[in-house]
């Protein structure tokens, strides 16, 4: 995937607060796997806050269970971004 197709797609980052160059860290093929973590990790903060605002009695913040699902939905966009990802795309 060439630079100006990732950037067409995600946008140039001009109209972002702040850039993180992952392209110059890690490589190109990191890029959409750190977009969709950080896609997954923002919903997964804004649902536990809708929760705690609906019954502070009941839901805790930030408590083990939000923190067990947050690792949980990490690992598995890990593991299909480098095992079945490049599975499907090797075969």
């Amino acid at each position: 995937m060439s630079m100006e197709s990732i950037n067409s797609y995600f946008g140039n980052g001009e109209d972002s607060l702040y850039t993180i160059k992952i392209s110059e860290n890690f490589g190109n093929e990191y890029i959409s796997f750190m977009n969709r973590l950080l896609e997954m990790v923002t919903i997964q903060f804004l649902i536990q806050f809708m929760l705690f605002l609906k019954s502070p009695q009941i839901s805790v913040l930030f408590n083990f269970e939000f923190l067990e699902i947050l690792v949980y939905i990490i690992l598995g966009l890990s593991l299909y971004n480098f095992a079945v990802r490049k599975l499907i795309i090797a075969v």
